[in-house]
C-alpha cells in the first residue's frame, strides 16, 4: 500500500507539473492529526507495532495535549519517536519521487499540535528531502512563540499553510462551563453576528508578524537554526472563500441532528449547534466547536472565508463584494525557488514561478478571473467571510 501511494503521488506530480494554478505539493492534511487516523495506522503495525497510545497525555496517553513534550526515554517518548520516524520516512519517500520527475516544491502540511516543535527537532532529520516544513497554526491575536520554537527545532524553511479566524460571532463560546448543545441560528436575536471586523484585525495582525519573521531579506541568506527573525518563507490566510459544505462533518455535532424526529441533546457533544452535522450545502449554518484561541471561544468552520458565495449565482467566481474598503495587508508572491540540493532559497529577483513552470502569458491573465491582479500570499481584509478553524479533537 505505502509504493502504492508513492507512486500515484509521483504519477501525479509527472502529470501536472507545468500546470500554472499549482504553487506547492502537498502530501496529506495535517497529516499528524489524530483525527486522520495515519499516526494510528503507522503505530499499529501487525509486523511491527510502535505500541504507541494515542489519548491525551493528561489522560494517561501519549499524544500531547497539555504542550509539555514526553521526558527523554520514556515510553512515550520511544513510541512517538517510533510513530514519527516511519511518518518521515513515507513523506521523504514521496518527496524523492516527486523531486524525480519535476522541479518543484514538496511539503506536507502538519497541524500546530502534539508539541510540533519537538517532533520536528527530534525525528525531522528523516525527511531531509521535504522543502520546507509547514503547518496549520490558529492561536487566536497571535503566533506566540511559534516562530521561536520552530526556528529552535530547525534550519529548514517554514511555511504557514493556514492561519487566520472565522467571521462569525457566536454565542455559543460564551461560558466555557456550560458543555449544553446551542440552538441558536443565523440572524436570530440571541446576541450573534457576522463580525468581519475582528477578522480583519486578526488576520491584519497575524499578517504583520509574518512580515516581521519573513525570509525573503538579505540578512537571511544564511538561515540556520535558532534564527528567529528569518523564520517564515510565507503564509495563506484561510480562507478565500466561505465553504458551505463544512458543516456536513464536524467536530462538534449531534447525532442525529435537529429537526430529525429522534433528535436527543443527549447524543450531542459538548457546546455543539443542534443542526450539525448538516449536509445542505446551501445552508450557510454555524457548525463549529469551542475554541480559547478564538475572538468569540467559538470556531464557525464555514465562516473563515474573506467573500462568501453568491446564492443562485450565474458564474462560478459570483462572490459578495467587500462590504468595506480592504485591503491585501501581505507582500507580493513569495520568492522561493527550490534547489535541486532540495532546499528552498530566497531569490532577491521578482519571482512569479518556480524555475521550471512556464510563465503566465497575457491570454492567461485575461483568461483569469482575477485578471492582471498580482496574487498575495496573504489577505486580510475589512470584508471577511468564512471556512475553518484550527483542529483539537474531542477528549477522549
Amino acid at each position: 500500500m505505502r509504493d502504492g501511494i508513492v507512486k500515484r503521488f509521483k504519477a501525479a506530480v509527472k502529470q501536472y507539473r507545468h500546470h500554472p494554478a499549482l504553487l506547492i505539493w502537498s502530501i496529506g492534511n495535517e497529516i499528524n492529526g489524530v483525527w486522520n487516523g495515519f499516526l494510528q495506522q503507522l503505530s499499529n503495525s501487525e509486523v511491527d507495532p510502535c505500541g504507541w497510545d494515542d489519548t491525551y497525555d493528561d489522560l494517561g496517553g501519549c499524544w500531547t495535549h497539555a504542550g509539555i513534550k514526553p521526558w527523554f526515554h520514556t515510553q512515550c517518548y520511544n513510541t512517538s519517536f517510533c510513530v514519527y520516524k516511519r511518518l518521515y520516512e513515507f513523506l521523504n519517500d514521496c518527496a524523492v519521487a516527486a523531486h524525480e520527475v519535476a522541479d518543484v516544491i514538496v511539503v506536507s502540511t502538519f497541524a500546530d499540535v502534539d508539541a510540533l516543535y519537538d517532533k520536528v527537532e527530534r525525528v525531522g532529520a528523516y525527511a531531509p528531502d521535504l522543502d520546507a516544513w509547514s503547518a496549520q497554526v490558529y492561536r487566536g491575536a497571535s503566533f506566540g512563540d511559534f516562530f521561536t520554537g520552530i526556528s529552535n527545532s530547525t534550519g529548514k524553511p517554514l511555511l504557514l499553510t493556514e492561519y487566520g479566524v472565522d467571521a462569525y460571532h457566536d454565542v455559543c463560546g460564551k461560558d466555557r462551563d456550560d458543555k449544553s448543545p446551542c440552538f441558536n441560528t443565523l440572524d436570530d436575536d440571541s446576541g450573534s453576528f457576522i463580525d468581519e471586523a475582528a477578522q480583519a484585525e486578526y488576520g491584519a495582525n497575524l499578517t504583520k508578524e509574518i512580515q516581521a519573521h519573513r525570509s525573503d531579506g538579505p540578512e537571511c541568506a544564511h538561515v540556520a537554526v535558532g534564527d528567529t527573525k528569518c523564520a517564515c518563507a510565507g503564509g495563506f490566510i484561510m480562507s478565500w472563500v466561505d465553504e458551505f459544505w463544512k458543516g456536513a462533518k464536524v467536530q462538534a455535532g449531534c447525532k442525529p441532528a435537529y429537526p430529525d424526529p429522534d433528535f436527543s441533546t443527549s447524543t450531542c457533544d459538548d457546546k455543539a449547534h443542534v443542526t450539525c452535522g448538516n449536509w445542505d450545502t446551501s445552508d450557510h449554518d454555524l457548525c463549529g466547536y469551542f475554541l480559547d484561541a478564538a475572538p468569540d471561544s467559538y470556531v464557525n468552520e464555514e465562516w473563515f472565508g474573506i467573500l462568501a458565495p453568491t446564492q443562485c449565482a450565474d458564474g462560478i467566481d459570483s462572490l459578495y463584494p467587500p462590504k468595506s474598503s480592504g485591503r491585501c495587508t501581505a507582500s507580493g508572491p513569495r520568492k522561493v525557488r527550490r534547489r535541486r540540493s532540495g532546499r528552498l532559497w530566497i531569490s532577491s529577483r521578482p519571482a512569479t514561478r518556480l524555475s521550471s513552470r512556464p510563465a503566465p502569458t497575457s491570454a492567461d491573465r485575461a483568461r483569469s478571473p482575477l485578471g492582471s491582479r498580482p496574487r498575495s500570499s496573504c489577505w486580510a481584509a475589512d470584508t471577511t467571510r468564512g471556512t475553518r478553524g484550527t483542529r483539537a479533537p474531542p477528549r477522549r
